[in-house]
C-alpha cells in the first residue's frame, strides 16, 4: 500500500482495485464464469492462494480479467453487466449440454468445455422460474423484504424476542423476486434451505447441490409453485386454448421448459389430462380445494373442473428436471 493511501477502508479500496492487483479482478471474473458455468475457470472460487487448483484456461482467465478491469476513462471499468452479456454470449456459453460418447471418455468433467454445462438451478432461480413462467413473477426493482408464502408457526417455535410472528405479506409481495424474501438466521424460508440456499451464518462462495426428494415434494405441494401451475392454466384457458389440447401443452412446455413437448410426452400429458378430468367431475370438493391454494384470484369464468385437470398437467410440466436444471 502507498504511502499517501489512506489507513481506512478508502485505502483498502484503493488498493483492492489498483492496475498492480491483478488478484481483485480475477476473482470477481472467476465467480461470474461460476455462476453461468457451474464451476470456476479456477476450481477453488474460494481460495487462490497456493493450496488452490490451477485454473483450466490461464490465459482466458486473464483476459477476462483484464476486460472486467477496463481502462480508465471508458465506460467498461468495473462493469459486471457488460462482463455478463460478453460470457452468455459467447460461442462456449451457447453450446448444448448433450455429451457426445467421444467427449465424455476424453472429457468427462467438462474441464475443456467441450459441451454447455448442467446443473440444478440455485434456490431463489428455482422459485423465480415458475413465477416468471406463470406471469405472476413481480418485475419492481428494489424495496423492502417481503414474507411470502411459509408455513405456519416455523418462526414461533424458534423465536426468542424479534421479530416472533410471520406476518405474511399479500398482493403482489407475494411475487416479488426470490432475493427480497425476508431471511431470518434462526428459522430461513424452508423452500430455499431445501434447495441448499446457504444459512448465511458464513460467507459462501460456492453453494452445494444436492437432489433429495424433499424438493420434489416442494415442487408439487409449496403453495407458491401450485399457485403458480394454477394461474399458467387459468391464463391459457382465459385465451380460449384449452379446446387445443395439443396446442395448450405445446404452449405450457415452451412457458416452462421453453421447447414444446416431445411426441411421446404430449401423449402422456393428454392422457393425464383426460383422467384428472374424470377424477375431478367425480370429486368436484377436489378440484375447489386444488384452485384454492393461493391467492392470486379464479377466473369464474373457466370451468373449474376443467382448470384444476390443467394444473394438475401445469404443475406435472414444472415438475420436470428441465424446470429446475439449466442445460
Amino acid at each position: 500500500m502507498d504511502d499517501d493511501t489512506p489507513k481506512n477502508r478508502l485505502g483498502l479500496a484503493k488498493w483492492l482495485l489498483s492496475p498492480e492487483n491483478p488478484l481483485f479482478s480475477r476473482v470477481m471474473v472467476n465467480r461470474i464464469w461460476q455462476q453461468y458455468f457451474g464451476q470456476g475457470l479456477a476450481k477453488n472460487s474460494d481460495d487462490f492462494g497456493n493450496q488452490g487448483a490451477l485454473p483450466s484456461h490461464p490465459e482466458l482467465l486473464d483476459y477476462l480479467a483484464v476486460k472486467f478491469r477496463g481502462e480508465v476513462g471508458t465506460p467498461n471499468v468495473w462493469n459486471a453487466k457488460a462482463m455478463h452479456k460478453l460470457i452468455v454470449m459467447s460461442a462456449t456459453y451457447r453450446q448444448a449440454s448433450a455429451v457426445p460418447e467421444k467427449a465424455r471418455e476424453a472429457d468427462p468433467e467438462n474441464l475443456f468445455l467441450t459441451r454447455g454445462s448442467s446443473y440444478r438451478m440455485s434456490a431463489e432461480q428455482v422459485r423465480d422460474n415458475a413465477l416468471a413462467a406463470s406471469g405472476l413473477l413481480t418485475q419492481r426493482i428494489g424495496g423492502p423484504s417481503v414474507l411470502p408464502y411459509q408455513p405456519s408457526g416455523i418462526w414461533e417455535a424458534l423465536a426468542t424476542r424479534n421479530a416472533v410472528k410471520y406476518e405474511q405479506d399479500h398482493g403482489d409481495s407475494l411475487y416479488r423476486r426470490s432475493m427480497y424474501t425476508i431471511w431470518k438466521r434462526s428459522s430461513p424460508a424452508p423452500m430455499m434451505l431445501n434447495f441448499d440456499a446457504a444459512e448465511r451464518h458464513t460467507c459462501i462462495v460456492k453453494r452445494q447441490k444436492t437432489s433429495t426428494p424433499l424438493q420434489a415434494l416442494v415442487t408439487l405441494n409449496d403453495p407458491q409453485f401450485v399457485e403458480a401451475a394454477r394461474v399458467l392454466a387459468q391464463k391459457k384457458g382465459g385465451k380460449g386454448e384449452w379446446g387445443k389440447g395439443e396446442r395448450t401443452i405445446n404452449e405450457l412446455f415452451k412457458a416452462v421448459v421453453s421447447r414444446p413437448a416431445r411426441p411421446e410426452e404430449l401423449t402422456l400429458m393428454q392422457q393425464l389430462y383426460t383422467e384428472e378430468l374424470a377424477d375431478f367431475k367425480r370429486n368436484p370438493k377436489r378440484a375447489a380445494e386444488l384452485l384454492s391454494v393461493g391467492e392470486y384470484p379464479i377466473d369464474k369464468k373457466l370451468n373449474p373442473v376443467e382448470l384444476a385437470a390443467w394444473t394438475v398437467v401445469t404443475s406435472t410440466i414444472m415438475n420436470f428436471d428441465e424446470a429446475i436444471i439449466k442445460r
